[in-house]
């Protein structure tokens, strides 16, 4: 049973049926689990699917159009170049219009796996970073449970993976929801805003007060790299 945090997904398990997305059964509306532990507990606004014509494993995203962020018109940028080799932005498979409000969407993704887990086995599988993730799919080839992954997908013991020297596996950037795009023919500039965190973003001279003031962005990401590396 889907607590609180969860429901968004029980309200559209039928939609999202019917759009050939196979949710797990605990967002079924009115299931009831058939065991007395507790329920593993997922995201709000993340979770794992099935597409049912060829069983791939993907992830829904539920995206609000209204506000601030740029991430679903970011992120299908960055698909319309999926061409380009160089590009390790996650794809979107799909956009989906929720029935039940017009500022929602739902973006299906790959379904990828957070870049450092498993652990690194050798110095060549070693990568730094955050918001990056990988293609599990030739590193488990039996694949893993969606919720515990570190499980197989029957349950029934610890999934099994090989190490990345001997598939190699494709990375990728996640999360632009704090990303903007920029025109080359003019010299971009941002507007502080306020923020409740005091994060290392934050404590930069052009981020820091509660002024709004102007500046260019690009040296702030370049700084705020290098603290991050």
């Amino acid at each position: 049973m889907a607590d609180e945090d969860e429901k968004i997904w029980t309200l559209h398990y039928e939609f999202l049926h019917d759009q050939g997305y196979e949710l797990r059964d605990k967002f079924k509306p009115g299931w009831q689990p058939t065991w007395k532990t507790p329920l593993e507990r997922d995201p709000a606004i993340i979770v794992d699917a099935t597409k049912s014509a060829d069983k791939k494993p993907v992830m829904l995203k539920k995206i609000l159009t209204t506000g601030p962020d740029h991430e679903l018109e970011i992120a299908l940028y960055l698909t319309s170049l999926l061409e380009h080799s160089e590009n390790h932005a996650v794809p979107i498979l799909e956009v989906l219009q929720s029935p039940h409000s017009e500022d929602v969407k739902l973006i299906v993704m790959p379904r990828l796996r957070v870049h450092c887990d498993p652990p690194s086995d050798t110095v060549g599988e070693y990568l730094h970073g955050g918001n990056i993730m990988l293609d599990p799919t030739r590193l488990y080839p039996n694949g893993f449970h969606p919720a515990l992954e570190f499980m197989t997908l029957d349950f029934k013991g610890l999934a099994k993976h090989t190490t990345r020297t001997r598939c190699w596996p494709r990375y990728y950037l996640i999360d632009f929801g704090r990303s903007r795009r920029y025109s080359p023919e003019r010299v971009p500039f941002e507007v502080t805003e306020p923020r409740p965190d005091s994060d290392h973003i934050t404590l930069l001279p052009e981020k820091s007060g509660s002024t709004p003031r102007r500046y260019n962005p690009f040296p702030v990401i370049s700084s705020a790299l290098a603290t991050c590396s």
